[in-house]
């Protein structure tokens, strides 16, 4: 009997996304401190001028990263443990009945597009606040520093979310290919 890697990967995936996440959380808020005011815009009214102030951020980027790259080292082998004990004593369902691969191929296909589209606005999102970091747009130093873990992590639940569609696809092929062996026989 083959065994399968299935749900090894399925694990390590998911581990690697909720990693992503936390480390670049975690990383934002360790290593992004607030250096100072910067002049936003001057409104000149009849009593004076209106100056509105908007805060500048420095990032430390070994503490960010290092942070981020262990948030995602630790998701990923703690769940491809959880994973590969799952597959130890499980047999590859392909193996074991005449399965077709239509509703996986399909669910994965139908969900790339919207799911597209929700990891350009989980980016968008956290560029925008940095992790959470602050409420609104404002100027901050090193910025690409922020894009590139934010991009990971909107990558990462597109990649993710498309497996789970695949995986609800391989479901519904093994009850089929199930159900049309038992008739079969």
């Amino acid at each position: 009997m083959l065994k399968t890697k299935e749900n090894t990967f399925l694990w390590t995936l998911h581990g690697t996304t909720v990693g992503s996440c936390a480390g670049g959380a975690a990383g934002s808020w360790l290593a992004i401190k607030q250096s100072g005011w910067t002049e936003f815009i001057s409104v000149p009214t009849e009593c004076g001028t209106v100056t509105i102030l908007m805060p500048v951020y420095d990032v430390n980027v070994p503490l960010f990263w290092s942070a981020a790259c262990i948030g995602i080292g630790t998701g990923a082998f703690a769940d491809y443990e959880i994973g590969e004990r799952i597959d130890r004593n499980k047999t590859s369902a392909l193996t074991e009945i005449n399965e077709k691969t239509t509703w996986r191929t399909g669910c994965a296909i139908a969900s790339a597009i919207p799911v597209a589209m929700l990891g350009f606005y989980t980016f968008a999102v956290l560029v925008i606040s940095h992790f959470g970091k602050t409420d609104v747009p404002n100027e901050m130093r090193n910025n690409l520093e922020t894009e590139i873990p934010a991009l990971l992590v909107g990558v990462g639940l597109t990649i993710e979310v498309i497996h789970l569609s695949y995986q609800i696809g391989r479901t519904i092929d093994q009850r089929k290919a199930y159900n049309a062996t038992k008739k079969n026989k």
